[in-house]
């Protein structure tokens, strides 16, 4: 498993998720409750199970953030080409609601110290270029 750029399709886990996606039939309900688990969970880096689902959760929630933000003709240059997705069907589903869900969970991604995924970009060389992505991705989908 690896990271190689910040973009959260240059990262495996991610994109196992993604992949995982494809044998579903997706509904904005069910990708909007990875965005739901981050928004309504207190991580902690010295819980052990708390802080692996620091890692996968926030991973998971930017997939489905960057999925929203395809469904609405923004995708990044770096989303998968396969599996394909009934982005449009995922469009007609995307309220306002979900839609703030997805930005609300992208800041606390970008802010919140205590979630393993933001803490391990800040040890990194790339976390500005980390946040410049996220805030891309915020635009994205507002």
């Amino acid at each position: 498993m690896g990271t190689w750029g910040t973009n959260i399709f240059e990262d495996d886990t991610a994109l196992q998720f993604f992949e995982g996606l494809s044998n579903e039939n997706l509904s904005i309900t069910e990708l909007a409750s990875h965005l739901d688990k981050v928004n309504h969970t207190q991580y902690d880096m010295e819980d052990f199970d708390l802080l692996m689902a620091g890692f996968r959760e926030p991973s998971f929630a930017l997939v489905v953030a960057e999925i929203i933000a395809s469904s609405l003709g923004n995708p990044s240059d770096k989303y998968p080409s396969f599996p394909k997705l009934d982005l449009e069907q995922i469009k007609i589903e995307i309220s306002p609601e979900v839609k703030l869900k997805a930005l609300t969970a992208i800041k606390k991604i970008k802010e919140t110290k205590g979630i393993h995924l933001t803490e391990l970009w800040m040890e990194s060389e790339s976390f500005q270029e980390w946040k410049n992505y996220l805030d891309h991705l915020s635009q994205r989908i507002n």
